[in-house]
């Protein structure tokens, strides 16, 4: 197999490693302090929104719905009172057996009950509320990516006990040296290398950071990918900004021969094929590889498949 010695104009690109996170990262906790009673999720488990992660122990919590519904009865049995004994007076007053004072009063008692009752039934939907947030459910669909804490534990508000990847959306996020920021931009396209996977995919910027970190000169910028299942959180990558080409003369890999550090090539000249040594450089894309020295542009190469 030939192949004619060209040059060829390659992509100059500055790479900035970064790493791969989940555009909305969901930390989840309790409102109320209590024992952990049940953990219902593992990591890695897949939740839709709605679904119980986990329930706190509610035995208190039942038992104050049960003493605030135990207030309405009472409280009801007195406005129940009330309301027979203002009906009293008003026939009373009617007959003119009472007075207008005795009927105030019994207008005001009523009242009062009725107020007391209303009360009794607010204290019944703040221990029903309480008691609600026994049960933890998730917020979001998505994936647990972190488990903080496990049944039998005491959670307190605030305190993160689960930690839940939402969506599919991935983002990649690295730091770009101040020296190279110039030309990103919200809306920009860059490309991501993830060397594990192999592969190359482009990515839109959707935040860049206003203001440089003082300590390393560099810009944090996110960069959005396309949804792809071999895309993980914590993966490895490199962003890749083209700054510039280069003119390189340039042959395919595989017609490079090597013994030890030696590099050959069989080059066409007068008809016959004779072996020349070369030194070589970057491997291109494409599966061609960089000729430093001893080749020049239209010589003739070979070699067997």
């Amino acid at each position: 197999q030939t192949v004619t010695v060209t040059t060829l104009t390659i992509p100059v690109w500055y790479e900035a490693v970064g790493t791969i996170e989940a555009a909305e990262t969901i930390d989840v906790a309790p409102q109320l302090d209590g024992r952990i009673l049940e953990m219902k999720v593992a990591v890695g488990a897949e939740v839709k929104a709605g679904d119980v992660l986990f329930r706190l122990d509610d035995r208190n919590l039942k038992a104050r719905v049960a003493q605030a519904q135990a207030g309405v009865s009472a409280a009801q049995a007195l406005a129940d009172q009330a309301t027979a004994g203002l009906r009293r007076v008003n026939r009373l007053f009617e007959k003119e057996a009472a007075t207008a004072e005795q009927q105030e009063a019994a207008i005001a008692a009523a009242s009062q009950a009725d107020a007391s009752v209303a009360q009794a039934q607010q204290a019944v939907v703040e221990a029903q509320t309480f008691l609600s947030y026994a049960i933890v459910q998730s917020p979001v669909d998505g994936v647990v990516a972190e488990r903080l804490a496990d049944a039998g534990d005491l959670a307190l508000p605030g305190q993160v006990a689960l930690r839940i990847y939402g969506g599919v959306e991935m983002d990649f996020v690295a730091a770009i040296r101040e020296s190279r920021i110039e030309g990103v931009e919200v809306g920009s396209e860059v490309q991501v290398d993830f060397p594990t996977p192999g592969l190359r995919v482009a990515a839109v910027v959707h935040e860049l950071r206003p203001a440089a970190d003082p300590t390393t000169r560099s810009f944090r910028i996110k960069a959005s990918l396309p949804i792809m299942k071999l895309l993980r959180p914590g993966m490895y990558g490199k962003l890749l900004l083209q700054t510039g080409e280069l003119q390189v003369t340039a042959i395919p890999s595989a017609a490079v021969s090597r013994v030890g550090q030696l590099e050959t090539v069989m080059v066409k000249s007068d008809g016959a094929w004779t072996r020349k040594f070369v030194r070589t450089g970057s491997e291109l894309e494409g599966d061609f590889i960089e000729i430093l020295s001893g080749l020049n542009d239209g010589e003739t190469i070979g070699w067997t498949p």
